[in-house]
Order: C-alpha cells, then structure tokens, then sequence
C-alpha cells in the first residue's frame, strides 16, 4: 500500500461542513480497495452523484447542471489516497464538505468538448494506472455520471479492460457501518418525496433502526411503510408532505407509537419470511391452474 504525495492545493487543513468524520470516509475507501483486490480490479472510476458522495463525503447543487461534471473520483487499489477531479471552481465546495487532500483542478473552459476527459485520462496514465482493470458504473440501480461522447472518449484512450464494478460497489455501500445505524437510530424520522420507488429500501432501512417513515403515497412506499403503525403516507404534494412531517415532529406520542411501530415491522421483513411469502404464492398459481375450469 502507498501513499500519494499531491502537490495538494488544499488551502483549508479540515472542511468546515464534513457529513462524516474522517475515519468513516477512510474505512469506506479501505474496505472498497479490499473488495476491489477480491475482484481483481485495480482502478474504480466514480463518476455518479450516489457514489462520489458515499466515497468523499462531497455535497454539491452542481450536480443539477447540464453538461457540468462535479466531480470524478478514482480509487487504485495499491494507494490509500483517492484522487478527485473537479473543475476549478468547485474546489471550495470540495474543500469545505470532503477530507479529500489529493485534487486535480480542470482550468479548462471547456472549448474542447473532451477536455475534462482529457484531464482524466493524462492523471491516470501519470499515475501508472492506466495498464490495470479499471472498474465502472454497470449494473444493477448504476448510472455512469459521465456523458456517453466523454465516456467512448475515455474508453478510445486508455488500452485498457474496462470492469462492471456495481456488484463490488453495492458489496461496500450495502452494508451500514454502525456510525450510519447510529444516525439513522437517532433521528425522529425518515422522510421521503419521491414520486416512483420499487421499493423504499431507505424506508426499512430505517424502521429496522427503530426510524419511522414520512412518505409519499406511492406503490414503492405503500410497500415499504405500514400506514399508520411504522410511518405515515401522505398525498404526492409538498404541502401534503410537510403537513405529515409536522404531525409527526410535533406529535412525541405518535412519535413514539410509530417507532414501535417501525421496529415491530422491520422484524418481520426476514429472508426467511419472503421465501414463505413466495412459496405461498407459488402453491397458490399451482392450485388455481389445476383446478377444473
């Protein structure tokens, strides 16, 4: 394991507003460079918001923004200092969120429809990374962050194997360090406004942390939350929304009432149970299409 020497342009020692201590960024970068070695990947290119925000703690409204990418977070196996490349004038914004010592500003106007490709590609082949296999965003619920001309760009350049890394990126992100299962115990809810879920997995994330849920009245939520005991519903509307959040932080006896709510329901979402609940199923289908018609 090495560590990289940047001639950092950092010019705050710590940020001011960091989501998480240092030591829950590090672990997170740690455990991904021992799943990556599982893996056989030598470089994880980060591109999507979820990702870059999980691995660098980086908060940004400019992730809204056509044709503008944040940031771009590559993590080697072999080096325990992420690398992140951001344009120039986000560096405020990363310096004051993330942990991060080690950036690459892109000064670039974009004039060149590739120029922050080309940024990216120069710091990795300067950095001896570019013969490994590089993992990417591909898989289940990932998104590449990078525009689809910027990414065949990136892939034209480097001779190298590129990796679908989502299945080791969930095998990290899926399991909550006790930091996280310790804020999501000690806030009074979850809310959520989202206006198509599969499932709210959030949702129970939370009940199971003994969190009831605010959300919107969707297919996805009705599944995840049971109205009236573990959270509650409310119509698809901002106003609708905030009236069910000011209910419930008003309200320390309905407070109450849906926590136990919430820990009771979480208790019942076992693998165990869902094999049950499918068999049932199943054994139903095959008794109707025997059945005499």
């Amino acid at each position: 394991m090495t560590t990289t020497h940047p001639g950092s342009v950092r010019r705050i020692p710590e940020p001011n507003y960091p989501n998480f201590p240092a030591e829950e960024i590090a672990a997170r970068c740690r455990r991904m460079r021992e799943v990556m070695a599982e893996e056989g990947l030598d470089l994880l290119l980060l591109t999507e918001r979820e990702n870059v925000v999980y691995f660098s703690g980086l908060s940004s409204c400019a992730w809204v923004q056509k044709g503008v990418v944040p940031a771009v977070v590559l993590l080697h196996v072999d080096t325990d200092e992420p690398v992140m490349l951001l344009p120039d004038f986000w560096l405020g914004t990363a310096e004051k969120t993330t942990w991060y010592r080690d950036f690459v500003l892109h000064h670039a106007s974009h004039s060149d429809p590739h120029d922050f490709v080309n940024l990216l590609v120069s710091t990795i082949k300067e950095r001896g990374w570019g013969g490994g296999r590089i993992g990417y965003e591909a898989g289940h619920e990932m998104l590449m962050g990078l525009p689809i001309a910027d990414w065949e760009h990136l892939r034209a350049q480097l001779d190298a194997p590129f990796v679908p890394a989502g299945e080791p990126i969930w095998k990290v992100r899926m399991i909550k360090s006790p930091l996280e299962i310790d804020l999501m115990r000690r806030a009074w809810l979850i809310a959520s406004a989202s206006a198509r879920e599969g499932w709210g997995m959030t949702l129970t994330e939370a009940a199971a942390c003994g969190t009831p849920a605010v959300a919107t009245r969707i297919a996805g939520h009705a599944d995840a939350v049971q109205e009236g005991s573990s959270g509650i519903l409310t119509d698809a509307d901002p106003a609708a929304l905030g009236e069910g959040l000011a209910q419930v932080l008003a309200d320390r006896a309905l407070r109450d009432e849906l926590t136990a709510g919430a820990t009771a329901w979480a208790a019942q979402l076992t693998w165990s149970a869902t094999a049950t609940q499918l068999m049932r199923v199943v054994a139903d289908e095959v008794t109707r299409r025997r059945s005499p018609r």
